[in-house]
């Protein structure tokens, strides 16, 4: 009789891990077919420049606003391939300086795909990526 107990209970388990199982798999096929993270076609330049990949670099830490627009766009307008991420380190300060770099660029599209900033801990609001277009 405990045999038969005992049987009767390990294909209950059997049967439940079974299910379970079937459910993971399901769960994992779903959320390989969502929807990507980011549609921006350029997301994956900026990310690579953030994971430490080298990139042409400015640094306008101690310079004014206009000089800082006047080096950023002397930087910028370089030729620099399409697709390519620019790093511009402006600091945090009291964020005048980053506010001028990004009103810049949004006004200024030209040869530029895109800007964000940086979503790395020790760079956020001190650092802008840029990728350039054709």
């Amino acid at each position: 009789m405990l045999d038969m107990l005992r049987e009767d209970l390990m294909s209950v388990i059997y049967i439940k891990m079974k299910q379970l199982r079937l459910k993971n798999k399901t769960s994992a096929k779903e959320s390989l077919s969502a929807e990507p993270v980011s549609k921006n076609p350029y997301e994956s330049a900026i990310l690579a420049a953030e994971l430490g990949g080298q990139v042409p670099t400015l640094d306008l830490h101690g310079f004014t606003v206009d000089e800082a627009l006047h080096v950023l766009e002397n930087f910028i307008f370089k030729r620099h391939p399409a697709g390519e991420a620019l790093k511009v380190i402006h600091g945090r300060g009291n964020r005048i300086l980053r506010d001028s770099i990004h009103k810049w660029l949004q006004n200024n599209p030209k040869h530029m795909a895109c800007f964000r900033d940086s979503s790395q801990p020790g760079e956020q609001g001190g650092v802008t990526y840029v990728v350039m277009d054709l």
